[in-house]
């Protein structure tokens, strides 16, 4: 087919990408898994974890702290560059001094070469995820928006989950949303400190518009569920 186009490369592409095995996703039955369990007849679609720099790419975007600018100098990951942080393609990388949350989630150290990124899955990744003052950051960012541009509780729910994941969350995910959001409303209320100190974390701070419309309390409450999105398979796994 290749050769019969005249050697049309970008015929060649889209062929292949509206091909039905490029265009599958990664679930599948138990007897597909059975009759094909190491996928070589393509029954399935990979499923993949984000790199790092996708998943802080990924959570700053959904946050609307991402800077969309190309080129320039690198910038310290942590630094917001005009009220926005740069993408992970721009942060500094000081070989004897690598990013170690970035090591978490394997990118090579860069001291040796590597062929190839090591995929790893471990209990330190989630703990980045809920605990990084980026990640927290992000997640109260995007709760802010999130609580600034909806009126209605559950059309915020599914906005939040659409922003992190890219699509509507199940009934099922609606409701222990739901159940976490009022159990985290009733902790913060009945300690404001720590929702100050919770929606303090990072480098943007809140506005003078948000804190007069909403309670802090109110905030951290949303940012918890937002922090618990990015936990959840939704976010960081390519499927």
């Amino acid at each position: 087919r290749f050769v019969d186009s005249g050697w049309d490369t970008r015929a060649l592409f889209k062929y292949l990408v509206m091909s039905q095995a490029f265009r599958r996703d990664s679930n599948a039955t138990p007897e597909l898994l059975e009759k094909d369990p190491d996928n070589k007849l393509l029954a399935r679609g990979p499923a993949n974890t984000m790199t790092a720099e996708m998943l802080r790419d990924n959570a700053l975007l959904a946050a609307g702290l991402l800077s969309p600018t190309v080129g320039g100098n690198s910038v310290d990951p942590y630094t917001p560059h005009e009220s926005k942080y740069r993408r992970s393609l721009y942060t500094m990388w000081k070989r004897n001094d690598p990013n170690p949350e970035m090591l978490l989630f394997g990118v090579p150290r860069r001291q040796v070469c590597s062929m190839e990124r090591e995929k790893t899955l471990t209990p330190l990744q989630p703990l980045v995820l809920m605990n990084s003052p980026q990640f927290v950051e992000a997640s109260r960012v995007l709760a802010t928006n999130v609580l600034n541009e909806e009126a209605e509780e559950s059309t915020r729910m599914k906005q939040l989950f659409f922003r992190l994941s890219g699509r509507p969350p199940t009934a099922a995910e609606e409701k222990v949303l739901e159940q976490l959001l009022s159990e985290q409303r009733a902790y913060f209320d009945a300690e404001p400190e720590v929702a100050d100190s919770l929606t303090s974390i990072g480098k943007v701070k809140l506005d003078t518009v948000t804190e007069q419309t909403h309670s802090r309390p109110e905030i951290a409450a949303w940012t918890m569920v937002a922090n618990t999105v990015m936990n959840l398979d939704a976010f960081y796994m390519i499927r």
